[in-house]
């Protein structure tokens, strides 16, 4: 069979060998590269950089939405701070002044406690000073006769301290009372929580046990936003 060449010397079977070779590589050559392009896609790369630092040092609280769904807002009479409690608690609320600080002290209780329980104080108690957060939370644990050794804390990005107080018995052992304090502060203002877990009867305080509530008075505690 004769071969046709054309003037540069190359027969037609030849030159369409040679573009069919070329068609090949080209096909393959564009599949891997956008094989490889949608394995390192612009979305994937940024999130395989993303770096994670160690949270620091003591626990990190931040309120959730879906955890507060039907509960009311408490807003501070100096407009220093919210918080928010559940819509079947009662609040009372009492004119304060804390190192100058006029504003108002509430005290927010669960509607089903017992007139006995509600002479002896039982509560959350908020009250709003100003001052550092270390000097004030402080003052108010001394005050209580307790040692000093509070946990750090950062409730929804503000610094905060935790301390719990368990006072005994001398004559049993037993545990008397419970207490529970917390602290969060922004720019001058710290905000002091607090109350009795339960409490020993003695001369004519009745006694009582509130820790059922403890998750409740957490999550009040965990509510505040500041809007000074």
């Amino acid at each position: 069979m004769k071969k046709y060449r054309n003037d540069d010397g190359f027969s037609t079977v030849e030159v369409v060998s040679v573009l069919l070779v070329i068609i090949i590589i080209g096909t393959v050559g564009y599949y891997v590269f956008n094989h490889s392009k949608q394995k390192t896609s612009p979305s994937d790369a940024s999130s395989s950089s993303v770096k994670t630092s160690a949270a620091p040092s003591g626990v990190t609280l931040t309120a959730t939405a879906n955890s507060y769904n039907g509960w009311n807002t408490y807003d501070d009479s100096a407009k220093l701070f919210t918080i928010l409690y559940p819509q079947n608690w009662t609040i009372q609320t009492e004119a304060s002044i804390g190192n100058n600080l006029e504003s108002s002290t509430p005290i927010l209780r669960p509607s089903n406690l017992n007139p006995a329980e509600l002479s002896s104080g039982a509560g959350l108690y908020i009250n709003p000073v100003t001052g550092s957060l270390n000097a004030e939370f402080q003052a108010t644990v001394y005050g209580s006769g307790a040692n000093y050794n509070p946990t750090d804390l950062t409730i929804n990005g503000f610094p905060a301290l935790y301390h719990q107080i368990v006072q005994t018995t001398a004559d049993t052992g037993t545990t008397s009372d419970t207490k529970d304090y917390y602290a969060v502060a922004n720019k001058g203002v710290t905000v002091l929580f607090s109350w009795t877990e339960q409490q020993g009867s003695y001369k004519d305080v009745r006694g009582f046990n509130l820790t059922s509530y403890n998750d409740t008075f957490r999550s009040i505690v965990e509510s505040i936003k500041f809007t000074n």
